[in-house]
C-alpha cells in the first residue's frame, strides 16, 4: 500500500544556502526531510552555456504544504530565476506517516502562514 507526499526538487549555487533553506523548513515544520547532494549542471543562462557545481535539495512535505513551501522558496531562493519543481510522489505508508507527523498539520496553518512565509530571508 502507498500513500501520497509531496516531492519538491530546487537547486542553489552553495552548501551554505542549502543548509540555510533546509534547517528553516525543518524547523517550521514545512517539510519532514531534505537531502542535500552535490551536482554539475549544464544549462543556457543569459545566451550563454554554463557548466557549474549546484547543490540539489530534495524535499520531502505534505501535498497540503506544498504550495506554502513553494512561496516560500520562491521569495527566499538566492537565484533570480530558481527551479522550483513539485512532483506528486507515492511514498510506503510508514515513509508517508512520518512525513504526515514530522510536518505542521492542517489546523496549525491559518493563523501562522504569514509569519513563516516572511521570517528568515536567506
Amino acid at each position: 500500500m502507498t500513500d501520497s507526499i509531496a516531492l519538491i526538487i530546487s537547486s542553489v549555487a552553495s552548501h551554505e544556502d542549502a543548509r540555510h533553506i533546509s534547517r528553516h523548513l525543518i524547523e517550521h515544520q514545512l517539510a519532514a526531510c531534505v537531502q542535500i547532494s552535490e551536482t554539475s549542471s549544464c544549462y543556457r543562462w543569459q545566451g550563454a552555456i554554463v557548466q557549474e557545481q549546484e547543490f540539489l535539495l530534495h524535499i520531502k512535505t505534505l501535498p497540503a504544504l506544498a504550495d506554502m513551501l513553494i512561496t516560500w522558496l520562491a521569495q527566499h531562493h538566492p537565484y533570480d530565476t530558481p527551479e522550483i519543481l513539485l512532483l506528486d510522489a507515492s511514498a510506503n505508508t510508514d515513509y508517508a506517516r512520518w512525513v504526515a507527523g514530522s510536518c505542521r498539520s492542517l489546523q496549525q496553518l491559518p493563523d501562522k502562514t504569514t509569519n513563516i512565509i516572511a521570517k528568515d530571508s536567506l
